[in-house]
């Protein structure tokens, strides 16, 4: 394999990456294809849509600029950006700057002096660029977004065909919610992970199981050469696989099975507000039954939409947009077409799950640490039906490393989560307050898995993984960790899995 080609592998597995949400890979692997080559566009790209910081985007987005001033997706994105985190930028800059310093003062004993050469060359102009960047933002080259502004860019969610500012719209001035903090000395001693299973880690109780093939799911996979993914309907151990539609970047039912949540690209034409063609990644509903009958219900057009899941009666969508600049939740009325922020800050918030009881969405976000944890949001009241109502936010775990892709069992009694604190993902599954929290794939000699979520009975975990070999394929893992059964074994990467839910699992037997 050729360098280019071997740079390019690296490339499309970083923007998979980004693509599945799993931004601390996408960041190794992009900031990697950057090191050898600091002009490729493409991974500057996806590198600014995966850092946890507005400076370290507009840092990147600056770069992408400077070299193709054509780019109008990254100067639009720049546009959205405030200069609030002007000295931020600076301080970024700074960092670049005695970072390119120590590796010239470290001896290289592997490549060339020629080689040294043009890395010193390529840092100086990076480093000049980076501090010319960081003083013309910091004497107000950007404007404040006005309140006006703001209200146009909520109303442009809406696929409404003249949108309207939403009523229920949270003004700039006021918290979006209020965030409590749970002191790390506070936490329970069973934050420990341990590889063994309790008693308390029992499942809630249901009918005689089902056996596994008898459940729905579907099945995300992609072509080692492809970077965007084909949806097929199998059956619960991931066999009889049919073809649905291709294109697909993520799945999920609702919590009947009757409908899925997918996300596509689309491709935008020029018009009177946007004088350049624009991709982005939208959200579309479709009856689980019929694939191709799905329907847009976002129309960003400037921003990508993902990560979306329903409201437990399936009339109401959770789903994260950077259209502010970083990752926020955003709330989608279906019937009435509005769209209201549910988080509003300069953190990346994702990986947003609707609790099955419809009072609370855990989700995933860096605000409080700058690593990762688990947060609830919780509906403290609703208004009026349909509107949002006062919310709290409280940060339920405080563990090492980053707690990512949170996912409620049926129940709504349990979550599961992927931890990287052992410098790869694992399997976690705690109980509905972040407590009895235990690891599941601990000893799997360095295998990333991710995209956890349970099977409708709650006796199994599916997650996708690397541990047999590069190829990542879908597994399940029993509740207490002593099981995993390997469910697909193809020539394609498995994205996620997700099962369709079933209503007579979440009833209690009768006595």
């Amino acid at each position: 394999m050729s360098d280019f080609e071997r740079l390019q592998d690296i490339l499309d597995n970083g923007i998979q990456a980004a693509k599945a949400g799993d931004a601390t890979t996408a960041r190794k692997l992009l900031k990697q294809v950057i090191d050898e080559d600091p002009d490729n566009e493409l991974a500057l790209m996806w590198l600014a849509s995966t850092v946890a910081s507005t400076a370290e985007r507009r840092l990147y987005l600056q770069q992408v600029v400077r070299i193709n001033p054509d780019n109008h997706r990254a100067r639009q994105a720049l546009a959205q950006l405030s200069t609030k985190d002007a000295g931020k930028v600076g301080s970024v800059a700074r960092q670049v700057e005695q970072d390119q310093a120590q590796k010239r003062r470290q001896p290289d004993s592997v490549e060339s002096d020629d080689n040294e050469g043009l890395l010193s060359s390529l840092s100086r102009s990076e480093i000049g660029l980076l501090l010319a960047l960081a003083l013309a933002i910091g004497v107000g080259f950007l404007a404040f977004t006005s309140f006006t502004e703001r209200q146009e860019q909520i109303a442009a969610f809406t696929f409404t065909p003249t949108p309207v500012t939403p009523s229920n719209t949270p003004r700039p001035t006021d918290p979006v919610a209020v965030i409590v903090t749970p002191a790390p000395q506070d936490l329970p001693p069973t934050f420990t992970p341990t590889p063994t299973s309790t008693s308390t880690m029992t499942p809630t109780p249901t009918f005689t199981p089902f056996p596994l093939i008898e459940f729905d799911a579907m099945l995300l996979e992609r072509a080692p050469v492809d970077t965007s993914s084909t949806l097929y309907q199998v059956d619960g151990m991931g066999t009889n696989p049919q073809l649905l539609d291709n294109g697909i970047f993520d799945v999920t039912y609702d919590l009947a099975g009757n409908k899925v949540a997918l996300v596509k690209e689309v491709t935008y034409a020029p018009d009177d507000q946007y004088n350049w063609e624009s991709t982005v990644t939208e959200i579309f509903v479709a009856p689980a039954d019929d694939i191709a009958a799905a329907e847009q219900v976002t129309f960003t057009r400037i921003a990508s939409a993902h990560s979306p899941s329903f409201s437990p009666d399936g009339n109401q969508l959770v789903f994260v947009s950077d259209f502010d600049g970083d990752d926020d939740l955003w709330l989608l009325d279906l019937a009435r077409a509005i769209v209201t922020p549910l988080t509003k800050n300069d953190a990346q918030d994702r990986d947003p799950d609707w609790s099955p009881d419809g009072t609370r969405i855990v989700f995933a976000s860096n605000y409080q640490t700058g690593s990762f944890e688990i947060s609830m949001l919780e509906f403290v009241a609703q208004q009026n039906a349909g509107e949002v109502g006062e919310r709290v936010i409280t940060q339920i775990t405080n563990s090492p490393g980053n707690n990512l892709q949170p996912k409620w069992s049926d129940d709504a009694q349990w979550i599961t989560l992927i931890n990287d604190n052992d410098g790869d993902g694992d399997v976690v599954v705690m109980d509905k307050d972040g407590l009895r929290r235990q690891v599941l794939t601990l000893n799997d000699d360095g295998a990333e898995d991710k995209n956890p979520s349970f099977t409708p009975d709650r006796r199994y975990i599916s997650f996708v993984s690397n541990r047999e070999d590069e190829r990542f394929q879908v597994y399940l893992v029993s509740f207490n960790g002593r099981e995993v059964i390997r469910l697909t074994n193809t020539e394609n990467i498995a994205e996620t899995i997700d099962y369709r839910p079933m209503l007579i699992l979440r009833v209690r037997p009768q006595n």
